[in-house]
């Protein structure tokens, strides 16, 4: 139930995600020319609102797109596929008439709810999402196959073997965040070592004086030219 007030603010009642909404929220018709731009505005007026609730934003969204936009997702689930599979062909059908971001967004909507939980965090790429979804996935559907397999076992053996999944469940996904914040940080060291590198040849390369940086080992130079020094040092 919602309660709105003249102060403009908004109390949503009987939810265990109670969120006050301090200014309403009044979204544009989408920009399909500038859908970047569309969402930025969109998230200034969910700051603005104090909403942060995934699911209030999606609804939110989604009743301002038109049926165009929409309707390529309308009838995409899951199923049997995997979340990498239904993520390539919404883009394929989605071309380039629409953001990533909302295809991440509709996208993430259509997992497992304990994978939308686990992925909202991440603030990757749509592709590396995917990938990780797909681990994600694996190791919740092997957890079950052995969950089906236990019921016909003993209570007390049941609830062990339970507890071991649990816990190779939790090791897995461990795994799994791990290797992508390795990849993170190795992509990040990539590229610092990149820059270091280029700041290290200019530096270098301006250490010379002018005269023997412009035709070699010449015969007028300056005091402060780094030329000399090197040769004396390599002699």
């Amino acid at each position: 139930m919602a309660i709105n007030r003249d102060d403009s603010s908004t109390f949503n009642l009987g939810d265990t995600n109670t969120e006050i909404h301090k200014v309403p929220v009044k979204p544009p018709a989408f920009w399909r020319n500038k859908p970047k731009l569309w969402f930025l505005q969109l998230e200034a007026q969910f700051s603005n609102s104090g909403i942060s609730n995934d699911t209030t934003k999606y609804n939110i969204v989604a009743a301002a797109l038109d049926e165009n936009v929409l309707d390529f997702v309308a009838d995409k689930e899951l199923g049997d596929r995997r979340p990498s599979d239904l993520l390539r062909q919404m883009k394929s059908l989605a071309g380039s008439s629409i953001s990533d971001e909302l295809i991440k967004s509709l996208w993430l909507q259509k997992l497992p709810q304990q994978t939308q939980a686990i992925l909202s965090i991440s603030k990757d790429s749509s592709n590396n999402i995917a990938e990780m979804a797909d681990k994600i996935i694996a190791v919740y559907s092997s957890s079950e196959v052995c969950s089906v397999t236990n019921n016909n076992s003993y209570s007390k053996s049941n609830d062990r073997n339970k507890l071991e999944a649990l816990k190779a469940d939790i090791a897995a996904l461990t795994k799994i965040f791990n290797e992508f914040s390795r990849n993170s940080r190795q992509r990040s060291k990539s590229r610092e070592y990149s820059r270091r590198n280029r700041s290290k040849s200019n530096s270098s390369r301006y250490a010379f004086c002018w005269y023997h940086f412009k035709f070699g080992n010449a015969k007028k130079c300056v005091q402060s030219c780094q030329f000399k020094r090197d040769v004396s040092e390599n002699e």
